[in-house]
């Protein structure tokens, strides 16, 4: 066996797992789990990404033929559940699917509540950002700025104040292990 071959036969962990309540699970789903259930998450390349995109738009178009205020809260939908179904994997193989979602792509539409779905894609999206190399920590001093311009209210005035405070919403409740 060549090096090569060894190490891509190898079984891979996933770089973080999550604890899947039953509450996130509609009631109908005849699968629905009575107990906690472990997942794996995984990193998704760009195909996958791409691959989620058209099947949101195919599952939109389908939904909505002629368009309409809802086709785009349908495809949105539809985007958030393939995100999840591509992102999640068996807790012990990022390569394998996870047992009780065996063929997600298709289960995750009638499995998961629209919350259950968007927790789970809420833990993909924090796995993300917390490897990516394109997001910075911040310092101490971006900090100490922070405060500053926080305390003197400068952040009201800032053009992107609503964003901005739904990232410190957002950073406090990491902060705080919610």
């Amino acid at each position: 066996m060549s090096a090569f071959s060894e190490v891509s036969s190898r079984v891979r962990l996933p770089g973080r797992t999550l604890v899947l309540e039953p509450w996130m699970f509609a009631d109908d789903w005849e699968r629905k789990p009575t107990e906690a259930f472990c997942v794996g998450l995984r990193l998704m390349s760009e195909q996958d990404k791409t691959k989620a995109r058209g099947e949101a738009e195919r599952l939109a178009l389908d939904a909505h033929p002629h368009g309409g205020p809802n086709a785009l809260d349908c495809f949105n939908d539809a985007l958030l559940r393939q995100v999840v179904a591509l992102g999640i994997c068996d807790p012990n193989d990022v390569a394998s699917p996870c047992s009780l979602l065996p063929m997600a792509e298709d289960q995750v539409r009638e499995a998961l509540t629209t919350r259950g779905a968007r927790f789970i894609y809420d833990a993909i999206h924090r796995y993300e950002v917390e490897v990516s190399p394109l997001v910075q920590e911040a310092t101490d001093d971006d900090l100490l700025e922070l405060c500053d311009i926080i305390q003197s209210g400068e952040i009201e005035s800032a053009r992107s104040a609503p964003l901005a405070r739904r990232f410190l919403r957002y950073a406090l409740e990491e902060l705080r292990g919610e």
